[in-house]
């Protein structure tokens, strides 16, 4: 059987003292007081939302929960400016996601 892994696009924001992270494939969200501990939490979040899911559902795409339009516009703003502006890149992640061995990594 082939190997075939989900990759998953995330975009976060500063507000409030936090950090926010969404996942625009399947709208989960997270906040945390920095970056890093606001990735820890996504894993978390997103391995534990996927793990419901058997191989052929999650092969089927039946995971997906596209996120409002309005985050989903910040992936491609930030795609655009992250490069001139290293600091904002830090808010765009991608994570692939192995059903086989249901192991979540940053991309």
């Amino acid at each position: 059987m082939p190997r075939r892994e989900i990759r998953l696009k995330v975009v976060g924001f500063g507000f409030g003292g936090h950090v926010h992270l969404i996942c625009l494939d399947t709208y989960q969200i997270v906040r945390a007081t920095n970056i890093h501990e606001a990735k820890m939490k996504m894993v978390d979040a997103l391995t534990g939302y996927l793990r419901t899911f058997s191989t052929e559902e999650l092969m089927a795409g039946e995971y997906l929960r596209p996120a409002p339009l309005r985050y989903r516009s910040m992936w491609v703003l930030l795609r655009i400016v992250g490069p001139v502006h290293k600091a904002w890149g830090e808010f765009l992640s991608s994570f692939t996601y192995d059903p086989q061995s249901e192991r979540l990594s940053l991309a």
